[in-house]
């Protein structure tokens, strides 16, 4: 090969590979959600914790309340006390959940995130974003939004407890 080819040819690979730089674009695409918005999952569980993680978009700082708890005819029957996670600059949660005095937990539970303005009382800096009444959650837009009276709104999920250990022996 003359020395005239592999110059044009090391030409051409250094246009194609300044071209493709300029169209690949090196940062990463920011994701943007329509709403605010949690995700939750009971990640383990034995009879005397659950531990959990989750994700949001509320803004850092917000604190979200979770409980473990069945439902009991038309109302629901608590199996745990309320914990409380914060949401890190990541928009990442994460906790563990022990059972009430005298209960265990079990499969199929439901593991409920709920984040309101006011239980806890949350950081300035979060109300400024969410609304001091949750006015800016998404509304009835938003399917994890719900309302209080008057004007007072909420962001919920649920995620279902997974199996406990039921019906492993204890090796003694």
């Amino acid at each position: 090969m003359s020395i005239r080819i592999i110059l044009f040819y090391s030409l051409m690979i250094t246009v194609a590979t300044g071209l493709l730089a300029q169209v690949i674009p090196k940062t990463k695409k920011t994701l943007a959600a329509p709403t605010y918005y949690m995700a939750i999952e009971a990640r383990n569980c034995d009879k005397k914790q659950v531990r959990f993680s989750g994700a949001s978009n509320l803004p850092p700082g917000a604190i979200i309340r979770l409980t473990i708890s069945d439902f009991s005819e038309d109302a629901w029957r608590q199996y745990s006390d309320e914990v409380y996670a914060t949401v890190d600059d990541k928009g990442f949660f994460e906790g563990a959940i022990a059972p009430k005095q005298g209960m265990t937990f079990r499969r199929n539970l439901i593991l409920d995130a709920t984040f309101t303005p006011f239980k806890p009382t949350q950081p300035l800096s979060v109300l400024n974003l969410v609304g001091e009444r949750g006015q800016n959650l998404g509304g009835i837009y938003n399917p994890q939004v719900g309302q209080l009276s008057g004007e007072d709104f909420y962001l919920d999920t649920i995620a279902r407890v997974p199996w406990c250990g039921e019906g492993l022996k204890s090796p003694r």
